[in-house]
């Protein structure tokens, strides 16, 4: 056992990823409650539904997109046919079957098209850990097939290994907020406001 984890264990610590999986912890909202005056979620603009690249792209290479999700949608639509909030529901449910749009717009200033410069592994033991995360991906279908060059309309996101556990495993980063033209910068975080994280309790 990994000292810093033993040394948890004797504390009774709870990481604090999962403090909200621990019912000794309060809890600032619940998801049941929250949804009951959440705004609709948001669809994405015309003006990205119009792009040509983004339709182009689409069109052509329908696989590369599809939409994998365990939610049991059919039985979450029959669950919330009485939800006092039916608008909220309704997007939650389209986002589930369309996918979701996370926010965001596109500043005059951002390319359609944009390949983000991704460092190789400095280790082989970093490669080697990354490759495996990868097939793990493809295989739960979370990853679509690889192509060679960025298609019209797409931007890439730097994947990197970082160290855990004293350098003894490691973790894969996705980094969102990578410039220029980060992803993260086209959120709109006032418009996204508070909502809880999942867990356990949050739910309940």
């Amino acid at each position: 056992m990994h000292a810093k984890l033993r040394e948890a264990e004797t504390r009774n610590y709870v990481s604090k990823y999962l403090r909200y999986n621990d019912w000794s912890f309060s809890t600032p909202v619940k998801t049941s409650e929250w949804s009951i005056s959440a705004k609709p979620l948001p669809e994405p603009p015309q003006h990205v539904l119009e792009d040509p690249d983004v339709t182009q792209t689409l069109a052509s290479h329908p696989h590369l997109f599809k939409i994998v999700t365990p939610v049991r949608v059919n039985r979450l639509r029959a669950l919330t046919t009485t939800h006092p909030n039916l608008p909220f529901v309704h997007s939650v449910l389209r986002g589930l079957e369309e996918g979701f749009w996370p926010w965001a717009s596109y500043p005059a200033d951002h390319p359609s098209t944009y390949e983000t410069e991704c460092p190789p592994p400095s280790t082989s033991e970093q490669r080697d850990f990354l490759l495996e995360q990868k097939d793990i991906e493809l295989s739960k279908d979370r990853y679509s097939e690889g192509f060679k060059d960025l298609l019209p309309g797409m931007r890439n996101t730097p994947t990197f290994a970082v160290p855990k556990d004293g350098g003894q495993d490691h973790c894969m980063v996705t980094n969102h907020s990578k410039e220029p033209y980060s992803q993260n910068s086209m959120v709109d975080k006032e418009a996204m406001g508070k909502v809880p994280l999942d867990g356990m309790k949050v739910l309940g």
